[in-house]
């Protein structure tokens, strides 16, 4: 597994880590550290094996959700959909023909009138004009006739259930053309390619690493001796991040984490970690992982619903 230089261990003394006011106001903590959420990062790859055929991407590329990142070569599943489809088509002619029924039934019509008319010619002044044979013929006919309707009936069930069979067929056979593109699951940036276009692919397979940078994680320790991790946890907080040049870009967050660790003996503090919303400057995303922020936690300012308050969670 490929590993990334964006996830920086912070080990700074309290001293150099936070500020505090002659009056305890809200804490100030400085050097802190812009990083990924972990989530945010992650490994691109193939669903299938094959070769890479197109790669749309380079290292450094924007992608937009859903944008087509790469693709593996599709002729033989693509020869399997038209084969699909070839046998969807005539399991839905099938289904949709009713000339069996319809001819059934007008055989069943006609018998019922033949056998009408022999009987009412027996019922006239003279008896058995017609014999019974052929008055059981006639019955043995109509039978017939209405047994094929429900055989007529019977095919078209079973013609409507190959059709759908078919369509499954033909959905598999889109699902596996569908598996061969690679899609950018959001809205980031290729950090690294792993394949290049032309070479052949596993299954699961890393083709390239991927970051999404509009929400970022910003790491600082709080003194416990100045302030309970209570009053703390679900705050919200204001960075300023000195980008380059004396430029510097401002952004609000929430903390979302209070790691229940002391830490440096003596002088003991713990660790916070806020979730910050990034955001656009002509093209570009206004602050950098890997930058050191200076943190205000805004006290009394706490939402109680915060993802940090669930079971479970973990920055």
């Amino acid at each position: 597994m490929k590993t990334t230089a964006l996830a920086v261990l912070i080990g700074l003394s309290a001293s150099t880590l936070f500020a505090q006011s002659a009056d305890r106001g809200n804490p100030v903590l400085k050097r802190c550290q812009l990083s990924l959420l972990p989530e945010n990062l992650i490994e691109i790859s193939a669903n299938k094996a094959g070769i890479l055929e197109r790669l749309n991407v380079r290292e450094g590329s924007l992608a937009k959700e859903g944008a087509v990142i790469a693709k593996l070569d599709d002729v033989e599943p693509q020869m399997q959909l038209r084969v699909a489809k070839q046998k969807e088509d005539a399991a839905a002619f099938r289904a949709t023909d009713k000339v069996e029924q319809e001819y059934a039934e007008a055989a069943r019509d006609a018998a019922q009138a033949d056998l009408d008319d022999l009987r009412s010619a027996n019922s006239g002044p003279i008896e058995r004009v017609v014999p019974i044979t052929e008055l059981r013929a006639k019955e043995l006919e109509l039978v017939r006739s209405q047994l094929q309707i429900k055989k007529a009936i019977k095919d078209r069930q079973l013609a409507i259930t190959e059709w759908r069979v078919a369509k499954v067929e033909t959905e598999a056979a889109e699902m596996e053309i569908t598996r061969r593109v690679v899609k950018a699951p959001y809205s980031g940036q290729v950090v690294e390619l792993y394949r290049k276009q032309g070479e052949w692919v596993d299954p699961g397979e890393p083709i390239l690493q991927y970051a999404r940078y509009d929400v970022l994680r910003c790491d600082g320790y709080v003194s416990l001796e100045q302030y309970d991790p209570r009053e703390v946890d679900g705050c919200e907080v204001s960075i300023e991040v000195e980008v380059s040049q004396g430029r510097i870009e401002k952004a609000k967050g929430r903390i979302v984490y209070v790691e229940q660790l002391a830490r440096d003996p003596g002088d003991f503090n713990y660790r916070v970690v806020a979730e910050i919303p990034n955001y656009e400057d002509r093209g570009r995303w206004a602050l950098f992982p890997g930058l050191e922020a200076t943190m205000t936690i805004h006290l009394g300012t706490a939402n109680q619903n915060m993802s940090s308050r669930i079971e479970g969670s973990r920055p």
